[in-house]
């Protein structure tokens, strides 16, 4: 009975210390932000060419039975933590004092990740920018930046000295690190899409050790995402939570003419086929398994410095926090399927143009979605038109995700040094502008390098390892 009583009289003081914490407007704000924050670039862009490196279908198997066994029991676990302390994941670690440092740890993670994941923003923006050019670059050969095997979607054959020269095709590409570039499609060539990505946007220098010059066009770019992102998060919840009504929602319908439109093409079929067809073989690799996990901890954003903490302490003390786990877990995660159709039609319709196996179409690592995606839109009529919505509601989707990222760290810091949240407009700007410094080492022409070691490293396992220590204090420590 004591005890009963402690606890009763805890959940109270928790509740009244957090009253006049900020609390979203309407559910709705909730809603569509956190399946903002959780249908990002990570679904629409990473799910398909991590599934495309580990066999296509055979990758749904595993990814499916850890979101299942994994995903949806820890999203629930920080969302319930959070609605229930109504604290931001800088105090909610009180309930255990040995791990209060946790906090710290997040932002040692989450801050780098942040300036990473905005170059996508980054390369969206430029993409978006060149839409507005008749016709649309990436769609044509003959540029400044192509080599004399591109290829064209829009073409019938394939150059007929290409095969005849694929040797000396693969003696011009072979310095090219093989992780970000294919030399394997010499005899192939390269389409236009991926030469436009490889030469001209990132203008790829020839390993890390090779860092090469800031890109101009890049750096402005990277300047305007963080203004975007402050504008979005200038006063706290108040206005994030109204930016979301249409950035959560537009990408959907641009996703689904996209797909209606890539099955008309000749060869998407194939493309759908390898990515549903599973290869049994495949789930005998421990690889195969431990990718589809960094993937579900990277979609759900589970570990990832507390974010769906901080935005489920804004819900009220009784709202029903283990059905909105499950319905916005479920609808995030169909939402990377859902893109990798949009993505594998377009591939299949690349492979047929080509003449090869779908597997080997393209190579470009994490560039795939900004090879696939442009060479969708150049196909439909009016291209240019469609590239521009389609572009603008890539930004939408961007912005979702970052400036949930971004409100996380300001908060953090702000409860860290209160007098920054008396000069919220001042302060948050000037963090913006690190943020941009700290971006710039991305917009090198090894910055891709850089960028693949984030991904690869950083950005995979601390999200798993946080995620232990979470589980480890509530369920050992604190119950």
């Amino acid at each position: 009975m004591d005890t009963f009583d402690v606890d009763a009289l805890q959940k109270a003081t928790q509740r009244e210390t957090s009253v006049k914490k900020e609390q979203w407007g309407r559910k709705l704000e909730y809603v569509l932000s956190v399946l903002g924050y959780l249908v990002g670039f990570m679904n629409i862009w990473r799910f398909p060419y991590v599934c495309m490196r580990n066999g296509g279908g055979a990758f749904l198997i595993p990814y499916i039975v850890i979101l299942l066994l994994m995903g949806i029991p820890l999203y629930f676990l920080e969302a319930s933590l959070g609605q229930f302390t109504g604290k931001s994941f800088k105090e909610v670690w009180s309930y255990c004092p040995i791990i209060q440092g946790m906090a710290a740890c997040y932002q040692v993670l989450l801050i780098p990740s942040t300036c990473f994941y905005a170059m996508l923003m980054t390369w969206t923006l430029y993409y978006f920018y060149q839409s507005f050019h008749y016709p649309l670059p990436w769609s044509t050969c003959g540029n400044e930046w192509n080599t004399p095997y591109c290829f064209s979607g829009g073409n019938n054959e394939m150059p007929g000295h290409l095969m005849a020269n694929s040797s000396s095709l693969y003696n011009m590409t072979s310095f090219m690190n093989t992780s970000i570039m294919s030399s394997s499609n010499a005899s192939q060539g390269q389409s236009a899409e991926e030469e436009y990505w490889n030469y001209n946007v990132l203008d790829i220098s020839s390993g890390l050790v090779d860092i090469g010059s800031l890109k101009g066009n890049t750096v402005l770019c990277l300047s305007l995402s963080w203004l975007f992102i402050y504008l979005c998060v200038i006063k706290g919840i108040r206005t994030s939570g109204k930016v979301v009504y249409v950035t959560a929602t537009l990408p959907y319908l641009l996703l689904t003419i996209l797909l209606v439109h890539n099955l008309t093409l000749p060869g998407s079929l194939d493309g759908i086929v390898f990515f549903i067809k599973p290869n049994f073989k495949s789930l005998m690799n421990i690889q195969v398994w431990l990718e589809a996990a960094i993937q579900v901890f990277y979609s759900l954003g589970i570990g990832w410095g507390g974010i769906l903490i901080t935005l489920s302490s804004y819900n009220k003390f009784n709202n029903n926090c283990l059905r909105d786990s499950f319905l916005l877990a479920i609808a995030g995660e169909s939402t990377s399927v859902f893109g990798g159709f949009v993505i594998f039609s377009a591939l299949g319709f690349m492979a047929h143009k080509a003449n090869v196996p779908v597997a080997e179409v393209v190579k470009s690592g994490p560039g795939l979605g900004f090879v696939a995606y442009p060479m969708a839109v150049s196909q439909m009529p009016l291209p240019n038109l469609w590239a521009v919505l389609f572009f603008f509601a890539m930004i939408t989707l961007g912005l979702d995700s970052l400036f949930t990222l971004v409100e996380v760290t300001y908060a953090y810091l702000e409860g860290c040094f209160p007098f920054l949240g008396k000069r919220q407009i001042i302060s948050r700007a000037c963090l913006s502008c690190l943020g941009m410094l700290f971006g710039l080492p991305f917009c090198t022409q090894g910055g891709i390098y850089l960028y693949q070691l984030m991904d690869w490293y950083c950005a995979a396992l601390a999200p798993i390892f946080f995620t232990v220590v979470e589980c480890i204090s509530i369920s050992w420590l604190y119950a």
